[in-house]
């Protein structure tokens, strides 16, 4: 495996992580770092025995650079990735992604066209409690989700108006925007995207107007989840807590260790009759691998491998979020969230067809189901920020060739390897005239009005022409599975797999990931 090089942009505190941590890396190799601050460009460049310069277009345009990564004020980050994304660099931004939502969307539409990985640095993510906090939930730890609650604070420090930080322009947000986002990230990444906001923004001790110190947000997720946090920088000493309640217990980190404290995960089991619960401290004392282990997640990606955080996506999703927050903020208003989404058909999507007679047919026991292979990439759908939902026709309830029974035991088992937003079952066939039945877009727009779905960024994939035309009607892309049968379908794009459909989806493209060697070398 060839190594990468790296260049990094921004030689400040975090700029100066990222090139330890890529220079420590067997995978990559520092080449060149720039900042317009000489010394501190030279300062840093000496540390490492590498080349430095004052203007990143000349670092990201050598040909022994294959990544790049931008440490940059937040107005900067969006031109120095889109110019590295087109010159056929991979990218990783610090968070957050841009300062808008349109910024984000035009780095995700780059990394698409030009077929490189991007990745958003949340590394919280890969904080150890963090990591087996989410462990926990997804294992059924503390039952269902029913709460979340976050505190992140620090103090500053006295002229920080005078810093780039505190210029609405250069930041484009206050702490919501700078510590928030990691909350929101978090939040999001463990209950999805939420369905409505509330934010109280308030500029109380700095002279940072009209940019907020402190920050309060009430977010409401399906099932009716809901979160609440307060991100400060007026904290008098540096906090960390997250916690997570869920219907038989609840999980507590505290601590991001350094000045933040010990980083630390407090399981607490409910007794379900009452009386003390069950509680398990596990403490995390060593040093912050954080950075290493989302260092190692970008490396190897750019080698070909998955991106395991901080996808395109997931980072916009953020943004979207973040920016209904402020709305809320400015309006005194609740703001709902509107959120792309991927309808699946059932049959030939998720499952195998069973052929009767020479026809394609649905199952109709559970002993008859067979699921695809690659039915797990579905997951990856629900971690970049998509709603997943299952729209199936299910006629043979109508015909007396199958039972509900049937039907709820096959979605329960589809359902328990893949979750799901919500699922319809249209029971109907052709002559009951319903509205649900597709080519009918009835399921899709039921659960677009419910769940603050956007069609126009949705897509429906399907192995029929009832499926492409469904999602016609309702405004979404369609994405068609071919299959000896459906030559009769005219679909938006057509794809081999599941798999190749979800790839589509989240990097524009139906190929794996691109190998390091690209073009330029």
């Amino acid at each position: 495996m060839r190594v990468a090089g790296v260049a990094v942009i921004g030689c400040g505190l975090i700029g100066a992580r990222r090139a330890a941590t890529a220079a420590a890396h067997p995978g990559t190799v520092l080449r060149v770092v720039a900042d317009t601050d000489v010394a501190r460009a030279r300062d840093l460049a000496e540390r490492h025995g590498v080349d430095w310069t004052t203007d990143w277009r000349q670092a990201v345009a050598r040909h022994d650079v294959d990544a790049v990564v931008v440490c940059t004020p937040n107005a900067y980050l969006a031109p120095v990735a889109n110019a590295a994304l087109e010159d056929g660099r991979h990218v990783l931004i610090e968070k957050p992604m841009g300062r808008s939502v349109e910024e984000a969307e035009s780095m995700a539409a780059t990394a698409a066209r030009a077929g490189r990985i991007l990745k958003v640095g949340f590394n919280h993510r890969y904080h150890p409690a963090i990591t087996a906090a989410g462990q926990y939930l997804r294992a059924g730890e503390i039952g269902t989700l029913v709460q979340l609650r976050a505190r992140y604070g620090h103090g500053s420090r006295p002229g920080c108006e005078a810093e780039w930080r505190g210029n609405s322009r250069m930041a484009g947000g206050g702490e919501l925007l700078d510590q928030g986002v990691h909350v929101v990230d978090l939040f999001q990444w463990l209950a999805g995207a939420p369905l409505r906001v509330h934010a109280e923004l308030q500029t109380a001790v700095w002279n940072l107007a009209p940019l907020e110190d402190n920050a309060f947000g009430l977010l409401r997720f399906a099932g009716g989840v809901v979160g609440q946090f307060h991100v400060s920088m007026t904290q008098w000493k540096n906090l960390f807590s997250f916690e997570l309640h869920g219907s038989s217990g609840a999980l507590v980190v505290e601590g991001l260790g350094g000045s933040y404290g010990t980083e630390r995960l407090t399981v607490v089991r409910r007794n379900m009759a009452g009386g003390v619960p069950e509680v398990e401290v596990r403490d995390f004392a060593g040093p912050d691998e954080s950075w290493s282990l989302e260092w190692d997640d970008f490396a190897t990606a750019i080698h070909g491998g998955r991106l395991g955080h901080g996808a395109p996506e997931e980072g916009v999703a953020v943004m979207r979020t973040v920016a209904a927050l402020y709305e809320a903020g400015r309006t005194g208003q609740a703001v709902p969230v509107r959120s792309p989404a991927v309808f699946l058909d059932r049959d030939g999507v998720l499952n195998e067809i069973v052929e009767r007679g020479g026809r394609p047919g649905s199952p109709r026991e559970p002993s008859e189901l067979r699921l695809v292979e690659d039915i797990e990439v579905v997951r990856d759908l629900r971690a970049a920020g998509y709603r997943v939902f299952i729209i199936t026709n299910q006629p043979d309830l109508a015909r007396g060739l199958t039972t509900h029974q049937s039907v709820d035991a096959m979605m329960d088992a589809i359902t328990s390897r893949v979750p799901v937003d919500e699922y319809r079952v249209c029971p109907h066939d052709d002559q009951d005239g319903c509205a649900c039945r597709k080519p009918l877009p009835g399921m899709i727009t039921e659960l677009a009005q419910r769940w603050n779905v956007d069609p126009a960024r949705s897509w429906v994939i399907g192995d029929m022409w009832r499926d492409v035309e469904a999602a016609r009607a309702a405004g979404c892309k369609s994405i068609l599975i071919r299959r000896p049968y459906n030559d009769d379908a005219r679909p938006d794009h057509e794809v081999g797999s599941l798999r190749e459909a979800v790839a589509l989806i989240l990097f524009g493209r139906v190929p794996e990931q691109p190998p390091l060697d690209h073009a330029h070398h």
